[in-house]
């Protein structure tokens, strides 16, 4: 069912139909016995007792990595595949370390310098883009970078720096979205 949806999209990039539900019926369709959704998941209910705004800041004060990468950085032209090929992205550099002006002026980097990026899981070169986006103490990387092309490698593989072990405790998805980090001088 999957690669037809996915030919019926290919055949019909202006969209298309894959579901018609009568409005004043579309929550009959739930499984539940109730029909209702139900958000309360029981094996987050002491998680959620956990929550204490003070804990919570003091848990964020890191200083062996006292920076926070945020990695996903998402661009008009770029996207999952489509980076394979370097040629798509010849326009300019794209796999840049997003970084706040004051922390670069902080750190003493400038835009363009190359710097090494750790994190508990790895460390990597990449080049400073300083920017207004990313708040202080923040910084981003784009996804699906690091790939080898022409056996050349362009830009780094943010996947690298994420430790297995750093994930949500309900999907074990890691968490690329926070990630604790360290700038030092290539």
């Amino acid at each position: 069912m999957g690669e037809e949806l996915f030919k019926r999209l290919l055949d019909h990039p202006e969209g298309t139909v894959i579901a018609k539900m009568p409005e004043q019926d579309n929550l009959n369709s739930l499984r539940t016995p109730d029909h209702k959704i139900h958000l309360y998941i029981e094996e987050m209910e002491s998680w959620m007792g956990e929550i204490e705004p003070g804990r919570e800041e003091q848990s964020l004060k890191n200083a062996e990595y006292p920076f926070v990468l945020v990695a996903g950085r998402h661009f008009p032209y770029t996207a999952n595949s489509i980076m394979r090929d370097p040629e798509w992205n010849s326009r300019k550099q794209v796999c840049n370390l997003l970084m706040n002006e004051e922390d670069a002026r902080a750190l003493r980097i400038k835009d363009g310098t190359e710097v090494l990026l750790a994190t508990d899981a790895s460390q990597l070169k990449v080049q400073v883009e300083v920017s207004d986006i990313p708040p202080r103490g923040t910084v981003v990387l784009p996804h699906g970078f690091g790939l080898v092309h022409g056996g050349e490698t362009y830009g780094v593989n943010v996947n690298q720096l994420t430790k297995n072990t750093h994930r949500d405790r309900f999907t074990a998805s890691p968490l690329h979205r926070y990630v604790p980090c360290r700038i030092e001088a290539a």
